[in-house]
């Protein structure tokens, strides 16, 4: 997209390539937890944040421990404090993020990184609309690269169709753009122009 159309790509980008790929959304996936997954017996603990990995002997993630509770702002232990219990299972799976405190454990204790491209990372925003009924399509996602960002810089919009005519609209900007800023500064101080 551009400030004033659209140019159509021959190939899709490869940040764009969807297929295979499930977008999960947590506040869907949690209360479908809460119901349908207990009652096939995984054990969900809404409420509580891991804190790090707990490997077993010979080295493999055997699960997480559970943050510290009661610990007063100062770091030290306040009078509720009880310390975060171990949660152990035959799979952990984490879905924090790519940077989450857990994942970069793991990406430097096994060398996750070593051979792959660097990952990409971006800054954006995304709000939940209520929109007119008969406008929104669920399950449909669509997503957009370019405008507002100049044609150097990777970003796009993405809209995910929700139920109850709701969508997920946003925008994410990668986080390698030039500084435009301090580029723009050093070009308008060398065409100064001084006047007596």
């Amino acid at each position: 997209m551009t400030r004033s159309g659209a140019t159509r790509f021959p190939l899709v980008p490869r940040q764009m390539h969807n297929a295979g790929n499930f977008i999960i959304s947590l506040g869907q996936l949690t209360p479908w937890l809460a119901g349908e997954a207990e009652g096939l017996g995984v054990d969900v603990f809404p409420g509580f944040a891991a804190a790090s990995p707990v490997f077993d002997e010979a080295g493999a993630v055997k699960g997480v421990r559970i943050g510290d509770m009661g610990v007063l702002k100062d770091g030290t232990q306040g009078p509720n404090y009880t310390p975060g219990a171990e949660v152990h299972a035959k799979v952990t799976l984490l879905a924090e993020g790519c940077r989450g405190s857990i994942a970069k454990v793991l990406i430097q204790r096994f060398n996750l990184a070593q051979g792959h491209n660097p990952q990409t990372f971006g800054l954006g925003f995304k709000e939940l609309w209520q929109l007119p009924a008969g406008r929104v399509e669920a399950g449909l996602i669509q997503h957009s690269v370019g405008w507002p960002v100049d044609r150097k810089t990777y970003g796009g919009s993405f809209l995910y169709h929700l139920d109850n005519n709701r969508v997920y609209v946003g925008y994410v900007a990668g986080l390698d753009y030039a500084d435009r800023a301090s580029s723009l500064s050093r070009r308008s101080s060398s065409s100064r122009t001084i006047r007596r």
